[in-house]
């Protein structure tokens, strides 16, 4: 669930969620952060939160994540092409390459960046997840009864959430390989 990415992983004080007949909405403070290599991992992570708790909740996922271009599977797809084309943090080093699009996915090397950063980032969404299940379950019964938590009820389902220094553990392997791209020779 994004909420408790976004907590765990300080990208934002929450301050609403929502469960539509479509999916569901998180409202965050957007914290500044550095535009760092690990600060866009965490980014991508919490879009695929809602993917690894329905595996989690379901035990297995749904098309929920993926469908228009606003979608977290998109959003994070995109984040994950960024590294390459216009952050300059990846692959290509310093360069930027245009807009990142789908057209770029047609690269089999791309397509299999994109995709092990997408993994990497379900993989660190589940653990997170895994470590707070029971404020996880508790989020999706208020949310499947009411269809929305705000303010202090919201505040309490979170308070024992604290910031994950697990990113910087998990993302260490990718971080290196793009790093290891993005040096001058």
């Amino acid at each position: 669930m994004n909420t408790l990415l976004a907590t765990a992983l300080a990208l934002g004080p929450v301050t609403r969620i929502m469960l539509e007949p479509l999916g569901g909405e998180t409202v965050t403070q957007n914290r500044r952060n550095q535009s760092l290599l690990r600060d866009v991992h965490a980014g991508i992570a919490c879009l695929m939160a809602g993917r690894a708790a329905e595996r989690l909740v379901l035990g297995e996922i749904s098309a929920g994540a993926g469908g228009s271009r606003q979608s977290d599977l998109a959003r994070a797809t995109n984040m994950a092409l960024q590294i390459d084309h216009q952050l300059g943090l990846g692959a290509y080093g310093p360069v930027w390459r245009g807009d990142a699009d789908g057209l770029a996915l047609h690269d089999p090397a791309q397509r299999q960046r994109v995709q092990q950063r997408l993994l990497n980032a379900e993989t660190l969404a589940t653990r997170i997840l895994q470590r707070h299940q029971p404020e996880l379950d508790a989020m999706a019964k208020a949310l499947m009864e009411d269809r929305e938590l705000v303010g202090k009820r919201l505040e309490k389902m979170l308070e024992s959430i604290t910031p994950d220094t697990g990113i910087l553990e998990l993302s260490a392997r990718e971080t290196a390989n793009d790093k290891e791209t993005n040096q001058p020779r």
